[in-house]
């Protein structure tokens, strides 16, 4: 079924829950995480850290702005989840905001170079053959 129709057969069906939703949802997971993908790939990320207790999920946005997009899209999401995973009634998403406050710190280019070469070892020979210093 279309996430289209599955929304609005969701619409008219009353506010209700599978008794057996969390089962259903665990089942077919990685189903919707990779049609979440497909589809919406910005929300992918929160979705991975879901917590599911019955028929709520609990998600958690990186960022105020994220937050919102995946509460407006939550009737979408949440009928797209429902027929993927073939749960009949209502489903609820609960979307909390987890924001990194730490203050960014100013990169080195010394630390910008060790990374660089952790990643890549022979940027070492070239940093010799092109007599580059970092002072």
């Amino acid at each position: 079924m279309a996430p289209i129709a599955a929304a609005a057969q969701a619409e008219t069906t009353p506010e209700t829950s599978d008794p057996e939703a969390e089962e259903k949802i665990k089942k077919f997971f990685g189903k919707f995480l990779a049609a979440l993908q497909a589809e919406r790939p910005r929300f992918a990320q929160a979705f991975m850290q879901m917590q599911i207790e019955g028929n709520r999920l609990r998600i958690a946005a990186a960022s105020q702005e994220l937050h919102d997009e995946i509460v407006r899209a939550r009737g979408e999401l949440t009928a797209m989840l429902a027929a993927i995973a073939g749960v009949s009634g209502a489903i609820e998403l609960e979307v909390d905001i987890v924001e990194n406050d730490a203050p960014a710190r100013p990169i080195k280019v010394e630390d910008r170079l060790n990374y660089l070469t952790e990643q890549n070892p022979l940027l070492t020979n070239f940093r010799k053959e092109l007599d580059f210093e970092i002072e």
